[in-house]
């Protein structure tokens, strides 16, 4: 898959999901992740949103083997920095997760036998595409430097981020095509869950 084909998935799914990105968007830059407490928070929200997502990627086990890679781990290191940093004795209490997905789970717009492929994409998409967005926080950095804040999250450590959003794409435009309306209600529903976990509110 190439270039050439003209991501035409890419651009039905940026379309369908355009204003729930940009609320979402906005709602993120206005964190203030030099406070410990608001960062704290705020990697707490994404733990409750990646451990749901990941549950249902790793429910496709062929793509999730091909592209798969979890971020639950540097989530909850960073989160045990902050405890022991600042004591907060809270940073793991009953909203996240330690294992597996929440307790409240969001309804799913697709049905059982929508095409597992495409419901992959379409959450895939939203879930990489994260990963380029969280570039622009970690540009603003801490807004003082009377502490280190772990950014392994942020920094999306160990991964190429630059190489892997391509990848992701191939993936989109080869497994969406054939159930685009699966792909874009997945991709909907990834937005409305990270906004749900994150507490953004709708409309």
């Amino acid at each position: 898959m190439t270039a050439s084909v003209g991501w035409t998935v890419r651009r039905e799914l940026r379309a369908a999901t355009q204003e729930r990105h940009a609320r979402l968007d906005r709602a993120l830059l206005g964190v203030d992740l030099a406070d410990p407490r608001a960062y704290r928070d705020y990697l707490l929200g994404q733990l409750r949103a990646h451990a749901e997502a990941e549950q249902l990627l790793r429910s496709v086990p062929g793509l999730w083997a091909l592209h798969g890679w979890s971020r639950l781990p540097g989530l909850r290191a960073d989160l045990a920095d902050l405890a022991h940093a600042f004591d907060l004795a809270d940073a793991f209490d009953d909203r996240a997760p330690t294992t597996g997905a929440t307790t409240e789970v969001t309804p799913w717009p697709c049905g059982s036998s929508a095409s597992p492929a495409a419901r992959w994409v379409g959450v895939a998409y939203v879930v990489e595409g994260s990963m380029l967005g969280q570039r622009h926080l970690v540009a603003e950095g801490p807004a003082t430097d009377a502490w280190a804040r772990p950014e392994r999250f942020l920094r999306s450590t160990g991964v190429d981020v630059s190489r892997r959003w391509p990848q992701t794409l191939d993936l989109v435009e080869r497994h969406g095509s054939t159930s685009l309306g699966v792909a874009t209600s997945a991709a909907c529903w990834a937005f409305d869950l990270f906004a749900t976990r994150l507490g953004v509110a709708a409309g």
